[in-house]
């Protein structure tokens, strides 16, 4: 009865180590007061690397809750963007380390 208890609980939640790159591209705009007339700004870049631990908890056979938590550097800041540049209108902000925090829901289809 203990070894089946022990295979559920095994079963129940799995963990595991990711890597994750996220590059984002964004497009920064700036609205006038009357908020018709919309004009872009500049393009912000970043790039961002993340190393971390997360869990699958399964809920039943075929619903799970997945959650993640990563640190790691990011190239380019979506918290402090700098000014665009005159010619190319691209923003380069400051680089430094960032966290990321992910909590999901899943239904395994197969």
């Amino acid at each position: 009865m203990i070894l089946r208890k022990d295979v559920i609980l095994k079963n129940l939640i799995k963990p595991y180590i990711f890597y994750n790159l996220i590059y984002r591209k964004t497009s920064i705009t700036e609205t006038y007061e009357d908020q018709a007339i919309k004009s872009d700004v500049g393009i912000y870049t970043s790039m961002e690397h993340h190393l971390g631990i997360g869990s699958k908890i399964n809920l039943s056979k075929s619903l799970y809750i997945s959650c993640d938590l990563g640190f790691g550097p990011y190239l380019g800041s979506i918290k402090k963007p700098a000014n665009p540049n005159q010619y190319t209108g691209e923003i380069v902000g400051t680089n430094g380390f960032g966290m990321i925090v992910g909590v999901g829901i899943g239904y395994y289809i197969f």
